[in-house]
């Protein structure tokens, strides 16, 4: 399954429902897009033909990548906060009347920041099988579990922005 292009179907579907979400002004578009980052990375935690290709040093810098653009990705989160916590009480209230009515629970706006942390936590790890060159179960983990974190709070990151940029282009209804 991995090596076949299936990822672009997973990327146009990923895209498909993040434009759905926004039109049809729904969140489970959103819970539908992580059933499907949570169904790919399990598959690909599960396939034993996953890391072939894939040198430990490879499967390391993959992950170091992952943490690096989710640093990004929080401090750019960590700036849009600040913005908001400066403003004055009106505007910040006038901002989460704004998500309500684009039906952006608060909790939400939340989520993708506490989910990028995850990936930048450190567990050390065993990086080989003993006595092999083949990557642990714990690295492939490692590599699964960086990359669901980091597309589900990109994702879910987008979706918001999106749903609140569409309900203010609309007219209420």
């Amino acid at each position: 399954m991995f090596e076949k292009p299936w990822n672009l179907a997973a990327y146009v579907l990923s895209f498909l429902l993040l434009v759905l979400g926004a039109i049809l002004q729904t969140n489970l578009t959103a819970i539908a897009a992580v059933a499907l980052f949570l169904a790919w990375d399990v598959s690909y935690l599960l396939s034993k033909a996953s890391m072939q290709g894939r040198t430990i040093e490879g499967a390391l810098q993959q992950t170091q990548n992952i943490r690096e653009h989710i640093s990004y990705f929080l401090a750019f989160y960590g700036v849009l906060f600040a913005v908001l916590f400066t403003q004055p009480a009106e505007r910040q209230s006038h901002f989460l009347e704004v998500c309500r009515q684009s039906g952006i629970p608060i909790p939400l706006l939340v989520v993708p920041f506490i989910l990028a942390l995850i990936p930048i936590l450190f567990f050390p790890i065993q990086l080989a099988k003993r006595n092999s060159d083949r990557a642990s179960g714990s690295l492939k983990a490692l590599v699964s579990l960086s990359a669901f974190f980091q597309k589900v709070s990109i994702f879910l990151f987008a979706h918001t922005v999106l749903r609140i940029l569409y309900g203010l282009a609309m007219p209420p209804a």
